[in-house]
């Protein structure tokens, strides 16, 4: 039974210390994460900017990339606060019932429209701009977020393949809803 008690201790040890390095290993790791990515889409400007800054443009968005993501999921926006275009617009992102990212407008110029979006376990400034090129026009989707938990941060060392791909295919989707 000694021996026992002597096993489950240096278990017990062995637990502390490395959930203590991996808090403390966190708080040495840089808190903002930044991600971007870049399309060319067939829609203007103007489209573009319609579909972004709006509660109907939003809904009829992201009901076009749902159609390619939900794999039998249901997918809804909900307008929860603020006017229904323009700073300060708020929605919330549901799947099957259970809202999973709240987005408030944070800003909506010529160009340029800023969100912030919260997704409950940290929280994101999320930049969507876009500019005539050719025949197209090149929208670049940016990220960035502060990690406040030091466990968080390890997600730093994460591909972030699949994220980019997401982004793209939600670019692809916008220019799809403005068609």
């Amino acid at each position: 039974m000694k021996k026992l008690g002597k096993v489950l201790l240096v278990v017990l040890a062995g637990t502390v210390l490395c959930g203590g390095g991996a808090i403390g290993g966190g708080y040495a790791l840089d808190p903002v994460i930044e991600l971007q990515t870049s399309s060319v889409l067939e829609g203007s400007p103007q489209e573009l900017q319609r579909q972004l800054d709006s509660l109907e443009g939003v809904v009829d968005w992201w009901d076009t990339v749902a159609e390619d993501i939900a794999g039998g999921d249901q997918w809804k926006v909900v307008h929860v606060g603020g006017p229904t275009q323009g700073p300060g617009l708020e929605l919330d992102f549901q799947v099957n019932g259970e809202s999973f990212e709240h987005w408030t407008l944070i800003s909506s110029e010529p160009g340029k429209v800023v969100w912030e979006v919260d997704f409950g376990i940290f929280k994101t400034e999320r930049t969507l701009s876009f500019v005539a090129s050719g025949s197209g026009t090149e929208m670049t989707w940016h990220e960035r977020g502060t990690m406040e938990s030091p466990l968080l941060r390890w997600f730093r060392f994460m591909p972030t393949t699949s994220l980019l791909e997401n982004f793209e295919n939600a670019m692809e989707g916008l220019d799809a809803s403005v068609q």
